[in-house]
């Protein structure tokens, strides 16, 4: 279980005290939860009750992060969607959740896990894609050769004894749920 700030602790129960539908807003990558103040005050003026949970060891400020950039390295998709789950599990409604870039594809694993009661990723993160060629093998059979692309760039991955006659093509969330 992550840590939940006494930022985010004050929101949770502020949306708690609230009779109002909660939306929850996830940032993408290289940014803070102060990027959605502005859509914050249309939505809460509109009559929800909105939270910008951080993400793990997310600086304050925008300075703090520019003196700081190493705080945003060395955590994991799950480790992210974890905190988020964290911080939804102690609403007592199930609320929208909106995320732009990878917080658009943080959003869609939140929802996956079923924690939304509704989700709108804007311009998501792509997941990852699972191309499978086919390489000739013995006895006429196709060995598939496997690679994984994550925005065009290419990790080699070749399971054992995968065999097809013909290309597949399959796309899936880069993260274990």
């Amino acid at each position: 279980m992550s840590e939940i700030t006494d930022y985010e602790a004050q929101q949770i129960e502020q949306t708690n005290a609230s009779a109002l539908t909660p939306v929850v807003f996830v940032h993408g990558l290289w940014l803070l939860p102060s990027s959605w103040d502005r859509w914050r005050a249309v939505f809460e003026e509109a009559g929800y009750a909105t939270l910008a949970p951080g993400w793990p060891d997310d600086p304050n400020t925008v300075e703090d992060a520019n003196k700081h950039p190493e705080v945003f390295a060395h955590k994991t998709v799950g480790q992210i969607a974890d905190h988020f789950g964290d911080v939804i599990g102690r609403l007592t409604k199930k609320p929208a959740i909106v995320g732009h870039s990878f917080g658009g594809l943080l959003t869609q694993i939140l929802a996956g896990r079923g924690l939304a009661a509704v989700s709108v990723a804007i311009d998501p993160a792509p997941p990852v894609t699972l191309i499978l060629r086919p390489k000739p093998g013995p006895a006429g059979l196709g060995v598939l050769r496997c690679g994984i692309y994550w925005s065009g760039i290419q990790f080699p991955w070749n399971p054992s004894g995968i065999r097809a006659g013909r290309w597949t093509r399959a796309t899936g969330s880069a993260v274990k749920s």
